[in-house]
């Protein structure tokens, strides 16, 4: 109240100082109009008597202690016979208004010098006799009057303010303090601080907007964190003193149990795995961290034990685990593959390296055996080949990312296909049937003939003599039928395997190379389309390729 007081009275005063200030500018500009005046008929009277007609520069030298006092005199015709100011040339002056109202003061514009003056004239022995005075001399005056007095006034006014703010400064420097300490709670770097009490208000509802906006944020990183928590495939464990301070859904669900039952509870209660618990105890007492795949429930998993610091924490470890089943069946698949691959060209390659051994060591010495043996050579050597051929494609299927989209018509691709395989259906007598319609999509050339080849092939491989063929495209899907040794339903889940075939001895006889269908399987993956097999043993097997 005292601090409101004392600035509506410093308020009071410069406005009343203000007031008094500019009334007296106007009360002293008046008085030095009016003594300027009184001033400017006495310079004429005592012109008008040093006069005689013929000294003018001896009554202009009177007035030489005033620069800015004119002496002007004019012919009885308007001509200018001398100007104090001046030596040009005028025009004529009997239309000015001092020449044509003498005795009185005029204020006007001088038109030969561009300034405010004001004039006098009077009329004596057949001369006009002219006095002005500039405007400025009235106005310097108050100019300097003007500064002084400004001086004066924003010198009070500052120290007003200045005792002012001394005063204030003392009164609210507490609250300040007080307020710095909220600001520094909040981390907020708006340095707000009042300058009077009755800031006080306004400063506390911003205070309370941020921690309102404060509360908010931690909500809102609160709900974004257990989000990401929930929603990642990734489990996260963190104990703290061998509390469970932190779990997420993954975790959860992999041993388990219920959050209640395990938050800020001891470990064992979430963990029941022996190996899982004696590396957490390892790190907790011995800062041992390390990495540890575990099988649970069938699957695999990747864990990671560490030590774990934070402002919350007093002995933090943190565990994650991901789940890497999926990466150990490739490891298997690919530990499979190379060693079936090897098998597969060993056997080819073993038949070739005898049937020469016999050639060269002369125990094959009839013509038709050697020839026999010869054929014999030649055909594992083209098995051996398509099945690097095979491998290749295969290979080259899983690493390529994108493949060359067009337009393609299928329809000419199954045609061209069943042509180039017609002579192989004919060696053992195997009619194929088509009902193909005109369909055209975005797909890979290249690819989509590699898959019509490898189920023709397969549909006549291991198709039975005699046997039938149907092959059926629409809009939506690609059929292949035929009338072979069918697929038993074990063997169904397995036969898009690398090197995985139904009946062995069969397909060695008829060149397979077991990888066709795992050929077929990546393109259908490549290019998002669906592949189903519907078969019974010794009477059809059915491939459908859905395009959607």
């Amino acid at each position: 109240m005292k601090k409101k007081l004392i600035i509506l009275t410093s308020c009071l005063l410069f406005i009343t100082l203000l007031i008094f200030y500019i009334s007296s500018i106007f009360i002293m500009l008046n008085a030095n109009t009016e003594k300027s005046k009184i001033e400017l008929k006495d310079y004429l009277s005592i012109a008008i008597k040093a006069f005689d007609g013929s000294n003018e520069e001896e009554v202009a030298n009177l007035f030489n202690n005033n620069k800015d006092l004119r002496l002007t005199i004019i012919s009885e015709n308007g001509e200018v016979l001398f100007d104090s100011f001046s030596e040009i040339d005028f025009d004529n002056h009997l239309k000015r208004e001092e020449i044509q109202n003498l005795g009185e003061i005029v204020e006007r514009k001088s038109e030969s010098y561009n300034e405010k003056m004001y004039y006098i004239a009077a009329f004596d022995d057949g001369y006009y006799v002219r006095v002005a005075l500039r405007q400025t001399y009235i106005t310097n005056s108050i100019i300097t009057y003007i500064i002084g007095g400004s001086i004066i006034l924003v010198s009070s006014l500052a120290l007003a303010i200045f005792l002012l703010f001394v005063l204030s400064k003392k009164i609210v420097a507490p609250i300040n303090s007080s307020i710095l300490r909220l600001e520094n709670m909040i981390s907020s770097n708006n340095n707000l601080k009042i300058e009077t009490i009755e800031e006080l208000p306004l400063v506390t509802n911003l205070i309370e907007d941020e921690f309102q906006e404060k509360i908010k944020e931690i909500k809102n990183e609160k709900a974004k964190t257990e989000s990401i928590l929930k929603e990642m495939n990734q489990g996260l464990v963190i104990i703290d003193d061998k509390r469970v301070v932190l779990v997420n859904k993954e975790a959860l669900k992999l041993f388990k149990v219920e959050y209640d039952n395990v938050y800020q509870k001891d470990y064992i209660y979430l963990i029941r795995n022996i190996h899982l618990q004696e590396a957490i105890s390892d790190c907790i007492y011995h800062n041992k961290e390390q990495d540890i795949t575990l099988e649970i429930d069938g699957r695999y998993y990747f864990f990671t034990i560490k030590r774990f610091f934070s402002k919350w924490l007093k002995e933090g470890v943190l565990i994650s685990f991901l789940d890497i089943t999926e990466r150990q069946n490739m490891e298997i698949i690919k530990r499979d593959f190379f060693q079936n691959a090897s098998h597969e060209l060993k056997s080819p390659l073993t038949s070739i390296i005898g049937y020469e051994q016999m050639i060269v060591s002369g125990i094959l010495e009839d013509k038709d055996e050697i020839k026999e043996a010869s054929l014999n050579i030649l055909k594992e050597a083209k098995r051996m080949n398509q099945i690097i051929i095979d491998m290749l494609e295969l290979s080259n299927l899983e690493y390529q990312k994108n493949f060359n989209l067009s337009l393609v018509n299928l329809k000419e691709v199954v045609e061209d296909t069943i042509k180039r395989y017609t002579k192989k259906a004919n060696d053992k007598n195997i009619r194929i049937e088509t009902d193909l319609s005109e369909v055209t999509i975005s797909t890979s050339f290249n690819e989509f003939e590699t898959l019509v080849s490898n189920l023709i092939d397969n549909a006549i491989k291991y198709n039975k003599v005699n046997g039938n063929i149907k092959v059926k495209l629409t809009n939506a899907y690609l059929e292949v039928y035929d009338t072979g040794i069918g697929i038993s339903r074990e063997n169904q889940t397995r036969i898009f395997e690398r090197f995985y075939r139904v009946d062995k001895a069969k397909s060695k006889l008829s060149g397979g190379t077991g990888l066709g269908l795992a050929i077929v399987k990546h393109i259908c993956e490549k290019l998002n389309y669906k592949v189903r097999v519907e078969s019974v043993v010794n009477e059809y097997t059915k491939f459908t390729i859905y395009f959607n």
